[in-house]
């Protein structure tokens, strides 16, 4: 019996298809690759447009491995190494696969031996050149970006709500102009939001005035929020930015480019905008109900950043429990690192007590708190001084139009500049009434404990963080003051805001009255001492 064949295919790009490296190209010579091997081609893969690169989701390729563990053919055939994979760490596990499975991959437009030393060292320089290569066609790709992003085209896909492409067929590029119909929706959702309503409500009102989306869809709580949150509408390009893949968190640059399109809204609107939604915003609860682990839905991944999940382990008398990182037990994205839940529960309960729960650092951070509460107080006053002072003038530059226009009526001298005039003052004195009207609702939250509560405080802390009988009610009670905890091997890295144990407030948002770079704290424990 013949011995049988997987062939594997990708491009990334149309131009590489261009260039020789066609889908079809690389199928017949993997055919003639199969023929020569004396193997029957049992079933080929494509992957058409997609990178091989860091966090890059290959669907027919992780296809064929997993049929591969059925139907165990003899060869794997690529047409070169970089067409398997430009993602070191990835085509290592996936060659590790091929190998646990009996399968022997072989490369075209190579004649090596990857069954031998020489051979597999080779291979290894072959896949440090073919990361090195989609890094630098990477910062390739950006810096082209950037570059015609400055010349002022728009670089990426759909256009956002509020413009609209017009092509410039010189270049065989596309400019992004302000569509205007588009655009009064955009202001008024800005202006309903700084007027005090919320996402839902403006979705509401918005649909009562027979405003929809774009694609004809009622406008929803999330659709305004995204409106809300697009820098563009500033006329700022954000490209490169982290984003999602199945859950786990890619890694990417970020590229922002200030000023390169029409703005639709002022910076200083849309950032006050931002801190209303910020304000509103609820703590996220990302524990799971029926875990009974410390840290569930607080742990990541010290390499790839992913939320660590629960996973168990039989032994000769009981069942172990395990963090290992999500996009390694989704996907096989990441290497895996798997942790004893029961000892890094404990350490980070250990470290907590020890160095958070302490009468000697309660008291500090009271003093500190104290002391940035008359800051913050004192700025407050300073601030609202100078928004009423000038509210005042605005307000009498405006009398003072209208005392002349009362006088001289339709003969008015520059009438046409008098009712600009008019209609500007009456604009910048709703803007200031708002931006009163918000710091006069900003109230500092209350410390619910005394210097000489600060022991009895550390005591009830450390009793509740070590009491098993609700995991639940703890994990919330975690979530309050712990921000992240990235732990491996070596070293666990806990980040929380102590302030949180010492105030307390009407609204559990994610921004608070202080800066949180004031109060954050960030313990390391080693786990190798």
């Amino acid at each position: 019996m013949n011995k049988r064949a997987y062939i594997y295919a990708r491009v990334s790009t149309e131009d590489q298809a261009r260039e020789g490296a066609s889908l079809e190209d690389q199928l017949s010579r993997c055919r003639a690759k199969a023929a020569q091997l004396d193997a029957d081609v049992i079933a080929e893969w494509t992957d058409a447009g997609v990178s091989a690169f860091i966090g890059s989701v290959r669907e027919q390729f992780e296809a064929a491995l997993g049929q591969a563990a059925f139907d165990r053919p003899e060869y794997f055939i690529c047409w070169s190494s970089s067409r398997f994979g430009r993602d070191r760490i990835r085509a290592g596990l996936a060659k590790r696969e091929l190998e646990r499975m009996g399968v022997q991959l072989v490369y075209c437009n190579t004649d090596i031996n990857l069954q031998d030393h020489a051979g597999a060292m080779i291979d290894g320089i072959f896949e440090v050149i073919d990361e090195a290569q989609s890094r630098q066609n990477s910062q390739d790709t950006t810096r082209a970006m950037m570059a015609a992003a400055q010349a002022g085209f728009w670089v990426t896909g759909k256009p956002p709500y509020g413009y609209r492409v017009v092509a410039v067929p010189v270049v065989k590029r596309k400019r992004l102009e302000v569509d205007e119909a588009e655009a009064a929706v955009v202001r008024r959702a800005f202006e309903l939001r700084l007027a005090g309503d919320g996402c839902q409500v403006i979705a509401t009102k918005l649909a009562l005035d027979g405003l929809h989306c774009r694609a004809g869809t009622p406008w929803t709580k999330s659709t305004i929020r995204t409106l809300l949150s697009n820098r563009t509408l500033t006329g700022t390009l954000v490209f490169g930015k982290r984003k999602r893949s199945g859950g786990a968190r890619v890694l990417g640059r970020e590229v922002v480019l200030d000023g390169v399109y029409p703005p639709i809204i002022e910076r200083s609107t849309f950032d006050r905008v931002q801190q209303l939604i910020g304000r509103a915003a609820p703590e996220p609860d990302h524990s799971k109900a029926t875990s009974t682990h410390l840290l569930t839905g607080l742990i990541c991944c010290p390499r790839c950043g992913a939320a660590m999940h629960i996973e168990s382990a039989s032994g000769r008398a009981r069942t172990y429990w395990y963090y290992n990182c999500s996009a390694w037990i989704k996907r096989k994205e990441c290497s895996t690192e798997r942790l004893r839940a029961d000892q890094i529960d404990s350490a980070v309960a250990a470290a907590i007590c020890e160095q958070v729960f302490r009468p000697e650092a309660l008291a500090d951070l009271l003093r500190e708190l104290t002391a940035n509460l008359r800051t913050w107080q004192s700025n407050r006053t300073s601030s609202l001084q100078l928004v009423r002072r000038e509210l005042a003038e605005v307000r009498q530059r405006q009398s003072r139009l209208y005392d002349l226009l009362e006088l001289h009526g339709r003969d008015a001298p520059n009438l046409g500049d008098l009712s600009a005039r008019l209609r500007e003052n009456k604009t910048r004195i709703e803007r200031l009434e708002r931006q009163q009207a918000d710091i006069e609702r900003e109230q500092p939250p209350k410390l619910v404990v005394d210097a000489r509560g600060a022991a009895a405080l550390a005591q009830t802390l450390a009793d509740a963080i070590n009491d098993p009988a609700n995991y639940k009610r703890t994990r919330q009670w975690l979530t309050t003051f712990v921000q992240k905890v990235v732990a491996s091997k070596r070293e666990i890295s806990l980040t929380y805001d102590p302030s949180r144990l010492l105030v307390s407030s009407a609204v559990h948002s994610r921004t608070n009255w202080l800066p949180s770079h004031l109060l954050l704290r960030t313990i390391v424990i080693d786990r190798a001492a």
